[in-house]
Parts: C-alpha cells; sequence; structure tokens
C-alpha cells in the first residue's frame, strides 16, 4: 500500500518539526527532561557560551557581591554603581536561583514531597525512580542535601507502602 502525496508530505513535515523542538535554536536552550543528563549539560554549556561567555564565565567562578575598593578597604557596592557585568550576575542568580523567599518555598515544596513519596499503583519502578530522581536534584541544586543511606530507606519503604 502506498503513501498519498498528502501522507506523505505530513509524513514529512512531522519528520522536519523536530528541527525546531526545545534546543535546536539559539534562541531556546535544551530542556532537561530527566534522560542523557551528560549530553544535556554539553549542550546547555556550549548554548550559554555562544550567547553571551561572560555569564558561563559567571557560572563557573560562582557569584559574588559586586566590590569596590575605598580608600584601601574593600566594601560591597551600591546598586546604582553596578556595571553591566555586574547586573548580569545578580539576574543569572535571581533567574536560576530565585529570590531568597522562592527558594525557601522550593525547598518546603520538594522536602514535603520527598517525605510524602511512596510508589504509585499505576508507575512502573523506573518511573518511580525517576520521580523520586527529579524530587532529589531539586533539593541538591537548591543544596539541601539527604544522605545517601536515607535516600535509599524512603524508596525502600515507599516500596514496602505499595
Amino acid at each position: 500500500m502506498e503513501a498519498t502525496s498528502q501522507e506523505v508530505y505530513f509524513m514529512t513535515l512531522e519528520r522536519n518539526s523536530s528541527i525546531l523542538r526545545e534546543g535546536h535554536s539559539t534562541m531556546r536552550p535544551l530542556l532537561f527532561n530527566g534522560t542523557n543528563y551528560s549530553y544535556w549539560r554539553t549542550r546547555m554549556k556550549l548554548f550559554i557560551q555562544a550567547n553571551d561567555y561572560e555569564v558561563w564565565r559567571i557560572i563557573i567562578n560562582g557569584l559574588s557581591i559586586p566590590i569596590k575598593r575605598v580608600e584601601g578597604v574593600i566594601v560591597p557596592k551600591e546598586e546604582s554603581e553596578w556595571d553591566d557585568n555586574d547586573i548580569k550576575k545578580d539576574k543569572l542568580e535571581v533567574t536560576h536561583e530565585g529570590t531568597s523567599r522562592v527558594k525557601e518555598s522550593k525547598i518546603i515544596l520538594l522536602t514535603f514531597e520527598y517525605e510524602l513519596f511512596k510508589a504509585k499503583l499505576e508507575e512502573g519502578i523506573n518511573e518511580m525512580s525517576d520521580r523520586f530522581t527529579h524530587i532529589i536534584n531539586g533539593l541538591k541544586a537548591l543544596r539541601k542535601i539527604y544522605l545517601n543511606k536515607e535516600m535509599v530507606k524512603k524508596m525502600l519503604d515507599s516500596l514496602l507502602k505499595f
């Protein structure tokens, strides 16, 4: 059975539309979907470096409070004194970490999800593990760390409640 020209057109269009999905543009970075972290990390590194190498240097060297030297003493700059690089650092921090209140809210929400974590009847072990890993990675990104033995116990307990 041969495909009609219209079917071929739509199959080609569908195949080619994947080219413009997330991450295949210099304007939209690749979204991390929970799999293949090393590939995502490399793509994000290249994306950030290509868009603004100064931002990449800030990521590598860490964020710092803009400072200046006054009469031989190092003091924080007033916000009105910040230059373009200082503003990029602040914007990067707020964009990726959020304000302290937002950050605290995220920690509370993820901790709540962690504490109540249990296997769902309709999900397989891989889906459950992915969901658990997503919670743990979110907490790690916000610098709330659980010991490995605590996480293993939580995972085993959630299977027993299943």
